[in-house]
């Protein structure tokens, strides 16, 4: 819960700061168990394990504008061209990270796509895709594509 509180304080104070809405995907149990069905044990424990509802429900107490839009094919389009992404490679990462006694090695597992000469990564593509289903008042879209790795430019 206390990364939870941060996570939302973070959010409510640059949302007020700049007037932002705030743009999350409609997820309910539904959606939820269709994610789960079919998978492993493994996974439906870190399905069940997740906080994005509390998260929400902790924004919703806060006086922040908060758009619910549907993630359907969110992370099969480019953001930019508006092409379909035919499909994903598995790309793996590993870094150490020096601790106080010893070294740690990491390995961070994404899943990116060659599209119109530019590297995509899923969840990436898939947040930009939900900003740009909830217009601004001007009618021009909500968040626009980065030229730098693991950025998201937002529109204000």
């Amino acid at each position: 819960m206390d990364t939870l509180r941060k996570a939302e304080r973070f959010i409510e104070k640059l949302a007020i700061e700049n007037k932002a809405v705030v743009v999350i995907g409609n997820l309910d149990w539904k959606a939820k168990e269709d994610m789960e069905r079919d998978k492993n044990a493994k996974l439906r424990h870190r399905i069940h394990q997740w906080s994005v509802s509390t998260l929400v429900k902790l924004l919703e107490e806060n006086p922040v504008h908060i758009a619910k839009v549907s993630e359907k094919g969110s992370s099969s389009t480019d953001p930019l061209t508006r092409s379909k992404v035919k499909s994903y490679t598995l790309m793996v990462i590993r870094v150490a990270v020096k601790r106080v006694k010893k070294v740690k090695a990491l390995k961070f597992r994404l899943r990116v796509a060659k599209v119109s000469g530019r590297i995509l990564e899923r969840d990436v593509v898939g947040a930009i895709n939900i900003g740009l289903k909830h217009p601004n008042p001007d009618g021009g879209p909500a968040a626009l594509g980065s030229t730098r790795a693991h950025e998201v430019w937002v529109k204000l």
